[in-house]
Formats: C-alpha cells, structure tokens, sequence
C-alpha cells in the first residue's frame, strides 16, 4: 500500500477545506471500484460536522470534515480500524495545528495498516481510544507532526472543557487551546499493544522504517499496561524493528487505575507519584531511538519496566551529526516496582562516532534493579563532545550480574573511548543493597583526549562484589586510562556499612598514560576482602598510580584461591616509569590471614608508595599473612 504522498503529491496544496472535499468528492465518484472501509464508522455525535470517510483509491481512505475549533479539528468514530494494506489519512485544513480523535464505541482499535496526516499544515495528531490501541506488524506511520495515542476517556483544555469518549457532546466553541490533561475515569485502562515491522521489511516508499514521526516532532504513548515487541530474535540474529522520535521526544505513561495525567509545557507527561501505574514491556529487538543532531529525550514512568530479549533506548548525538554547542536529551526510567534489563538489551546515551556535541544522561529511579544476561548501560563519547551521567537511584535492591551462561559482559559504562575527544560522564549509585557478580562491570575509562569520570556508589546496607563469569572475566568496579589516552583517572568512592568483595572480584584505578590514575576511598563499617578479592591502584606507564585510602571499624584480609590472594595492593607494573599511590587504612581492627596481603611493591622504574596504618585496637597477622 503506497503513501498517498506518492500517489497524490499535489493534495497538500490544496487552497480550502471545502475544495478539497469537492475534489474528494469527484474523485471517489470516479474510483467506483473503491469500496468504502467499513472498519471506519463516524458516530453521529458531531451532528453536521460529522466525520466523513472518502474513499481516495482501493487502498486509501481520506478523513475530512470533523468539527474545528480555532487550531484544533475534532473527529468522532464508533468505530476505528485500519486493515492490513490500507491507509487511513486525517486532511488538515490550513490553520489547523492539533488533530483530536476520539473512539466512543466499545471496541479497541486495530491498526494493520498506515496511519496518516496530510493536507495544508502539519498536525499533531491525538488518537483517544480508551478501550485500547494495537499496532499490528505491518502499521506504519506516515503523519507530519506529533503523535498521541491514549487510552483515556478524556482530554482536558484547562478550565475551558473537555473532550470525552465515553460521554461525547459536541467539542464548545472555546476548545481552542492546547490540551492540558487526560483523564482516566474508567477501569480497567485500555492497553496499547504495538508489534514493530523490522526495517529489513519496510517498503522502499515509505519515508520512515517502523513506527516513526518526523524529526523534531514527539510520539506519546499513554494508556494501561504498554507492549512493545521488535519482532526480532537474539537467537536466530533476525533484525528487530524500531519506534523512532530523532531529535524529538518519546514518552511512555502506564497507567493502572482511574486517575489523571497532566501534561508540562514542553508537551511532556506530568504523571502523579501516588497514581497506582501498569507495566511497560520491550521486548524481541525493538529498539526506542530518538538519537539525532541534538535534543531528543525518551521517558518511561510504569510500575514494572522490562528491556528484554536484545531491545534498546537509544538517545544522544548521531554519527556525522551535531555541533560543538549541541546538547543531546535524557534518558529517564522512573518504575513504582521494579526495572528489569535482561538478555542482552541495553540503554545508550552517547556521542556517537563522529559526532560533535554532548551527549545527555541515563536517570533511573525504582525499588528494585535488575541488569543482567550481557546487558549494558553506555554514556559515552566516541566523537567530540562529553559524555553525559549515569544516575541510579534504587530504594531497595540492585543486583548486576553477568550469569554464569553468558561471556558477554553486563555492564554500565562511562568512557572517552578510542579517538574521541571529551571527557566521561559521572556513575552515580545510590541503593540499599547492591550485588556486582559473576562478571559483571561497572567501568568509568578513557581511550581518547580526556578525562575518565567518577562512580560513587552510597549503599545504606551493603555493598557484594563475587565470582568471575565463565571466560574467566572478574566482576568489578574500575576506573582506567588507557595507554591511547590524554586525560585523567576518574575516582572510585564507596560508601557503605558493609563492603564485601570475594571469589576474585576486583576494584581497580589504573593508569596506563602520564596523568596520574584515579582514587579509591571507602568508608564502611566492615570491610572483608575474601578468597581473592581485591582492590587495587597501579601503574602501568608514566603516571603516578592513584592513591587508596579505607576508613573503617574492621577490616578483614582473608584467604586466597588458585589465582591470587587476598589484599590490598598499590603496585607499579614492569612496564612502568610512574610512582606507585599511597595507601592509607584508618581502622578500629585488622585482621589479615591465610594469605591475606597488604602490597605498595614496585616492578618498575618508580618508587612504591607509602603504607600508613592507623589501628585503634587490634591488627591481627597470621597463617601466612603479609604486608610488603
């Protein structure tokens, strides 16, 4: 099914609302072998300014007449569906900047085949079913401004009315503004179902592979529980497909009881906290992306928010694209339950190779935060421009981990990488509990010309580094500039009552260039580095390995396994020309056993760094203990 802009390039010149109908009108008089699609049926609820459904050709319906208000045109149907193959086209008299439909039967509508706006001014177009919307996978958008789907039953204008689908009138003459809410006054709320078609399957006229709007503009999705499926396979490699706002905006709202949604000046969603909220669900390579030049933001507010099966967010500056003073939007994830990342999907706000300008932050906020089977947080440069933060904020519990079935690495990463030119983005961590395991990563790093940011993480109980991943790869926490690099370490900063790192998990501050490398400082109630865990601060070229500095009640240095001890280590590498860092443990008791190391030793041409040991009561040394 063509776009009607291929078939009929001359329809948005048209002068007048009324000669366009006439032309309609003539036309469809013409195409007598057009059926009328049935599965559009205007309501009588706009009396003489009821909807009417013009047939353009076999396969495309246009939508004219409709009730105008100032900017806005209203429409009203029984029912709404688009079959597979066709088209269903809103016309947009000049003048005309918002395009409101509403569904007042009892169906949910279906959309197998392309939705659209044309005409003389480019509309944003709001599509209020509150029985629910589904995107089959072969819809396609083909509208010229901003889009809305909403499974309210109202939309508000302020103090000058609403427009409603479940008691519908006549819009008032004074709907001429911009909508202010939508009002959820029924349960249970219509759910918003969309199956992408992989851009590998997109027709070659179409402008936009999948459900895209043009550049600049935004796409809202608002209703009950949201499903977003790619259409893809991590196992059998198959392309997912893609929900796309480049440099504009993408806003998903779940909402799980009756209640209302305001909506900021900016277009955004103002979604209350005490509203009870639905479940947000991406899954089989669907990728959310809104990466252009600049601007573009994507944000998620649902009780459980769930990136499975290889799917992506996507925000930041574009290959090739960009300017030195251009800034890039957020991605922010805010559940009322639970975010899981899984199977490999992932969340990147980056300049991209390239690309000049800043890239924007991941924010996230929720009780609970899995990551895990290979999946990655990235805000990273690999242009000209600096990366932007991570920030994670979990009420109760976060767990990364790499699982011992993947040797893709799961991980959140901060880094200026190879040939960009910037500086890294801050990882910023604040949670109750928190496990790093079998494999997983947390690294902030620079490759390129700049320097390397922080991670600071606050865990009010207690903070679990453990185990490697099948390749042998150990979790961790590090910050590290590459021999490739210009620019500093960043610092790594742990603030908990309990530190526990073990079975070889590892914290590192590296540096392999002349800057000198990154600090660690912990302040913990209990420190216990057991059966080869470590933390660690080196030099591995000319610059001054960082320094290490514990400040707690009992420190505990503990066994060793088949590939390292135990301890605390401040070293200079062979390769090296720097001085190692100091290191400084202020401690109420230390205990160091079976193997347990504390190390400043120098391999290199460098002077090894001080130890300082500050102990209150006991430093207890035995079964091969040392301090060298």
């Amino acid at each position: 099914m063509p776009s009607i802009r291929a078939l009929l390039p001359q329809l948005p010149l048209l002068p007048s609302p009324r000669l366009a109908l006439l032309v309609f009108s003539v036309l469809s008089s013409i195409l007598l072998s057009s059926p009328t699609n049935a599965q559009i049926v205007p309501d009588n609820t706009l009396g003489a300014e009821q909807s009417q459904i013009i047939p353009f050709d076999t396969s495309i319906d246009i939508i004219g007449g409709g009730a105008q208000r100032g900017q806005n045109l209203f429409h009203s149907f029984a029912e709404f569906n688009i079959g597979q193959g066709r088209g269903a086209y809103f016309f947009s008299p000049d003048g005309v900047g918002n395009i409101f439909s509403r569904v007042t039967g009892n169906n949910p509508s279906t959309i197998l085949g392309t939705l659209g706006t044309f005409g003389d001014s480019a509309p944003d177009l709001f599509f209020m079913n509150p029985n629910g919307v589904l995107f089959g996978p072969s819809a396609f958008l083909d509208v010229e401004g901003s889009l809305a789907i909403i499974t309210a039953d109202e939309i508000q204008f302020n103090t000058q009315g609403v427009f409603s689908a479940t008691n519908p009138e006549q819009p008032s003459e004074l709907l001429t503004i911009d909508p202010s809410a939508f009002f959820f006054s029924q349960a249970p709320i219509g759910n918003i179902d969309i199956t992408l078609t992989p851009s590998s399957r997109t027709p070659e006229f179409f402008r936009f592979p999948g459900l895209r709007v043009p550049n600049q503009e935004n796409l809202l999705l608002l209703g009950g529980d949201i499903s977003i499926n790619g259409s893809g396979s991590v196992d059998t490699g198959a392309p997912g497909g893609r929900l796309e706002a480049l440099g504009g905006r993408i806003d998903l709202g779940a909402i799980g009881a009756v209640g209302a949604v305001g909506i900021n000046l900016d277009g955004s969603l103002n979604i209350p906290s005490t509203l009870e909220r639905a479940d947000v669900t991406i899954a089989d390579i669907a990728l959310l992306d809104v990466a252009l030049d600049g601007g573009g933001d994507l944000n998620i507010t649902a009780k459980d928010i769930t990136l499975t099966g290889g799917s992506g967010l996507r925000a930041g500056i574009r290959s090739e694209l960009g300017g030195l003073t251009r800034q890039a939007g957020n991605i922010v994830l805010d559940a009322s339950n639970q975010i899981q990342i899984l199977d490999g999907s992932g969340i990147r706000n980056n300049v991209f190779s390239n690309a000049r300008g800043s890239s924007g932050s991941i924010i996230i906020s929720t009780p609970v935060l899995d990551i895990n089977g290979g999946s990655r947080l990235s805000a990273s440069t690999l242009g000209e421009g600096d990366a932007g933060n991570v920030v994670i904020n979990v009420r109760d519990r976060f767990t990364i981990d790499n699982g011992f079935d993947t040797q893709i690495p799961t991980s959140i990463v901060s880094g200026v990488e190879d040939g960009a030119v910037g500086h890294g983005g801050n990882i910023t961590i604040t949670t109750t509990t928190m496990g790093v395991l079998n494999g997983a990563r947390l690294t902030a790093r620079t490759l390129g010309q700049g320097n390397a940011g922080n991670i600071t993480i606050n865990a009010s109980d207690r903070l679990t580094l453990s185990n490697m991943d099948v390749g042998g790869q150990t979790s961790g926490i590090f910050v590290n500039t590459e021999n490739t690099s210009v620019g500093q370490g960043g610092t790594i900063t742990l603030t908990t009552p309990t530190l526990r790192v073990e079975n070889n998990a590892l914290i590192d501050a590296r540096t392999d260039n002349a800057q000198a490398g990154g600090n660690i400082t912990i302040e913990a109630n209990q420190i216990d580095l057991i059966n080869g865990g470590r933390l660690v601060t080196t030099t591995l070229g000319p610059g001054q390995a960082g320094n290490m500095t514990l400040n707690s009640g009992r420190i505990t240095l503990s066994g060793r396994n088949s590939l390292t001890e135990s301890g605390l280590f401040a070293n200079t590498e062979p390769t090296s020309t720097g001085n190692g860092g100091q290191m400084t443990l202020n401690a109420t008791d230390v205990l160091i056993e079976q193997g347990g190391t504390i190390s400043t030793l120098s391999e290199g041409r460098g002077n090894a760094g001080p130890i300082t040991l500050n102990v209150a009561q006991d430093l207890v040394m035995r079964d091969r203990a040392q301090i060298t």
